[in-house]
């Protein structure tokens, strides 16, 4: 008969809470969950469904990183916010209504980027568990068009109804001084004129100066992550000038120095008023200026006149700059310019807005591209710090992506070890084969032919399959069943000792017995270790300890030594139910029991030993924590990851292994990237404006071709896969979220438990045929 069931303590509130979970990983594993710290970066809607799926089973504590503001974007496929937040922090937000999921977990938010964090505090990433982040490989553009008021703002946007052109006007006083606040309000104002499908725009000053430059007060500032996002957002501000879709036009109405000439040469016409200077006159303060602003003056007036200009610093006046063609027409005022700029803009009405466009890259894409190719590094530059930083703290982190019916999840990791792998199928730990003398003398005491019917129905499996397998032996020079035909001569022999039916020429066989039968497929042949397991034991951290080895592998240097002395790994000391009577099976689940915890005891003083040589505390090795180790001996395995920030900067990535499959979905992770880099060059997504579905699918298979030549590869792409990204655009499907973030969570979860393999090391979804696949990088 099978053994009895025990009787369950009385559940606590938390067990009945967390019931479902704890049958998956136990009390062990929420323990670990429970002491957790978990960092998101950036509160997408991937990122705030990822932390939901974190904090319902009941996460230690989280804090978002976030200094975006909710937009209407966000509340379109983020669940985690509502519409009368917007324009208040994100974090916040989402901070806010996922504490409401559970009770027992703590929450709080940072209204800060990851750039900022990074620069000011070194050590602040490598106080959590792991790190998430969501969309920090792009500097997120794409910011929704705010309301622009003259009084509070530094930049006023006026749009005529009928000709649909704006009028940008800088109104920080005294100069226009281009200071960070003034650049980021430019380029919101940009980015919102491309999504509103402006005809036109003209850039111009409320002052009598149209800008004196940058602040010089930035550039000696002693924040250097002020700096370091002064200089990037000066970058954005060129790129969506340089590159706008839209007419541009320079209303010059005073003096324009340095950054106030570079603005005025990203515009296409420039119309400036007598009495003013212009010119890039850098090198009279002692300052070089960047190749991206020589080069922008020298397609105006050439590489000559450039030269001189640069090299002398010169101010050109109203007349000097329209002789030398840095500017293309003078007026007397600012309404006379603001006409000459109105009909210079409408010369384009009977043109192909399209056809002008491309016209306007082909001429400009060239400058734009080898200005990007520097600036791709500072695009990634957060993610590329971010992971080189985890990498050194052996953090690990978890970086997802959603657009549209795709998403990826990436993990980094160092150095991961698993303890308790949860195998699919896991045969009992008998030992039959090499039992220890107080098993073998169990075991070998019983003599199955003796008993009669009655008795033969209460004996263990393990006795039973013993005894026929030391008949086996006698006859088979002392060799155990290894083939298929051996083990079926030894259940044959078990089969053999069955009761004949009165009448009928078959056995019948007890319970007890079907199961030593079962058993002699995998618990009679000898118990090697896993080869997996002994990877570890020869691994370099387990036989050169150091003061800062941890406790794993201090245990495993332990254990390799009980390997060595005795062949085996620890007995694992638990017995899976079977057909028995109460006394036998107790007495036999005691003998395992004890047996196991000799071994542990012999590992525990051996690993604490260990640990006092190294000069560690006493409390690095806990009784529990070995007795946790020996149990699952034969599931450890370890995981050595790759470093994302080297993934960014390699120029020879091997896929050779994934491309040969034309229907392999590495591809989509090709499209990703190459939609990382169309984000860098274009400072926009592909077919974030609907008239430009078309040819920024060409312009992302031109990206993505560029980035496989780079890797050394000459596949091509299918169209219908680039096109498909094009038409997301920049939507964020929360159903794709939700689904992607409860598979970056379960990661999550495995890294945080130590149990379970988790992801090695990224994961793509395809929601379109609903299909996924795992790659290593």
């Amino acid at each position: 008969m099978s053994s009895p069931v025990p009787k369950s303590p009385e559940q606590s509130e938390k067990s009945r809470k967390y019931d479902r979970q704890l049958r998956l990983w136990g009390d062990h594993g929420q323990r670990l969950l429970e002491n957790s710290k978990v960092c998101l970066i950036n509160a997408t809607a991937l990122g705030t469904e990822i932390l939901k799926s974190l904090i319902l089973p009941g996460v230690g504590s989280f804090t978002i990183v976030d200094g975006e503001k909710v937009t209407e974007e966000d509340i379109g496929c983020n669940f985690f916010l509502e519409y009368e937040s917007v324009g208040l922090p994100r974090a916040q937000i989402a901070t806010q209504c996922l504490l409401e999921l559970n009770p027992d977990v703590r929450g709080d938010y940072i209204d800060e980027t990851a750039e900022h964090i990074l620069s000011n505090t070194q050590n602040f990433f490598k106080n959590f568990t792991l790190v998430v982040a969501t969309g920090v490989s792009e500097k997120q553009f794409l910011a929704i068009a705010r309301n622009y008021s003259a009084a509070a703002s530094l930049v006023n946007v006026e749009v005529n109804d009928k000709s649909g052109v704006a009028v940008v006007t800088l109104q920080r006083p005294p100069v226009n001084s281009l200071n960070l606040e003034l650049l980021t309000e430019i380029k919101q104002t940009l980015t919102g004129l491309e999504k509103n499908k402006s005809r036109g725009a003209i850039i111009t000053s409320a002052f009598k100066t149209f800008s004196a430059g940058l602040d010089i007060l930035e550039m000696y500032k002693p924040n250097p992550d002020r700096a370091k996002e002064f200089w990037t957002t000066l970058q954005d501000v060129w790129i969506s000038l340089y590159s706008a879709q839209f007419p541009t036009v320079a209303l010059i109405n005073g003096p324009a120095p340095a950054g106030g000439c570079l603005l005025s040469l990203c515009c296409e016409y420039r119309i400036m008023v007598p009495k003013a200077v212009i010119g890039l006159n850098e090198t009279q303060l002692g300052i070089v200026a960047p190749s991206w602003f020589a080069a922008s003056m020298e397609n105006v007036i050439g590489k000559r006149q450039t030269e001189l200009a640069l090299t002398t610093g010169k101010l050109f006046t109203t007349d000097e700059a329209l002789k030398v063609g840095l500017i293309d027409e003078v007026v007397q005022t600012k309404e006379e310019g603001l006409e000459k700029a109105q009909g210079f803009i409408g010369s384009f009405a009977r043109i192909s807005p399209f056809a002008r466009s491309l016209s306007k890259q082909t001429v400009r894409g060239g400058t734009i591209r080898s200005m990007v190719k520097g600036r791709e590094a500072d695009l990634q530059l957060v993610l590329v710090t971010l992971s080189k930083h985890l990498w050194e703290c052996n953090v690990p982190l978890l970086v997802c992506r959603s657009i549209g019916f795709l998403g990826y999840v990436r993990l980094q990791i160092k150095e991961h070890t698993i303890i308790e792998a949860h195998p699919d199928s896991e045969s009992p730990d008998l030992r039959l084969d090499i039992p220890w003398p107080a098993l073998q003398e169990y075991l070998d005491g019983v003599n199955i032919e003796q008993l009669d019917q009655k008795e033969k129905n209460h004996v263990p499996p393990p006795v039973i399959l013993r005894y026929y397998l030391n008949k086996y032996k006698e006859s088979h020079e002392g060799k155990l069943p290894e083939k298929r035909v051996e083990k079926e001569a030894l259940k044959q022999m078990i089969r053999d000792s069955g009761n004949s039916e009165e009448g009928k020429q078959r056995f019948v066989l007890d319970e007890n017995f079907e199961q030593a039968i079962h058993y002699a497929n995998s618990c009679v042949t000898t118990r090697a270790v896993p080869d997996h397991v002994q990877v570890i034991l020869d691994d370099d951290c387990c036989t050169n300890l150091t003061q800062s080895s941890s406790s794993f592998w201090i245990m495993c240097a332990a254990l390799r030594e009980m390997v060595e002395a005795e062949g085996a790994l620890p007995v694992r000391g638990t017995l899976p139910d079977m057909a028995a009577d109460t006394n036998s099976y107790v007495t036999l689940q005691n003998i395992y029991q004890k047996r196991a915890q000799q071994q542990v005891e012999v590992i525990y003083r051996r690993a604490s030993q260990i640990a006092r040589n190294l000069g560690l505390s006493q409390e690095t090795i806990t009784e529990s924590e070995v007795k946790y180790f020996c149990k699952h001996s034969s599931e450890l395995h370890l995981i050595r990851g790759t470093c994302i920030a080297d993934e960014y900067q390699k120029t020879n990535l091997d896929l050779t292994a994934y491309l040969e499959d034309p229907d392999s979905l590495i591809f989509y992770y090709v499209v990703l990237r190459g939609l990382e880099r169309f984000i860098g060059e274009f400072n926009a997504y592909p077919g974030q404006f609907e008239d430009q579905v078309e040819p920024d699918i060409l312009k992302l298979k031109g990206v993505i071709g560029k980035l496989l030549s780079e890797w050394g590869y000459s596949h091509a792409l299918r169209e219908e896969r680039v096109y498909e990204v094009c038409r997301y655009g920049t939507a964020e499907l929360h159903s794709v979220s939700s689904i992607l973030g409860g598979c970056a969570a379960q990661e999550v979860i495995k890294v945080i438990t130590n149990q379970y393999k988790p992801l090695n090391n990224i994961f793509i979804y395809d929601g379109i045929n609903c299909t996924s696949a795992s790659f290593c990088l």
